[in-house]
């Protein structure tokens, strides 16, 4: 793997489904850090319960996650951002133990 790392390249926190639980828990936030541009892959560098604290939208109701990581397949999808463009994104876990996620495909999402 590249080494390349830079600082400005860490995503938001991300929201994600799991398939199954982790003691109890299903949703999950995540935050994300490029590990290779060239290689298309991040790492998931943080975790923790999603909407922990019950918050809600401003219809009053809870938010929802974007994201949905398959357990039983190693594929997490989810709707990102990147500048002005807003993408579909399908990646592969492929380094379980760093948590490493590589870049499957995307397709850029425009209004109709």
């Amino acid at each position: 793997m590249s080494s390349e790392r830079p600082e400005h390249q860490r995503f938001a926190l991300k929201n994600l489904i799991l398939e199954s639980s982790a003691n109890g828990i299903s949703e999950f936030d995540i935050g994300l850090e490029v590990v290779s541009l060239s290689e298309a892959t991040v790492q998931i560098i943080k975790y923790r319960e999603f909407n922990a604290n019950g918050a809600s939208n401003e219809n009053g109701e809870p938010p929802h996650c974007s994201g949905k990581f398959e357990t039983t397949t190693g594929v997490y999808t989810d709707i990102m951002q990147t500048g002005t463009s807003v993408l579909d994104t399908t990646w592969s876990l492929i380094d379980p133990a760093s948590m490493i996620l590589k870049l499957d495909g995307y397709k850029e999402l425009t209004a109709n």
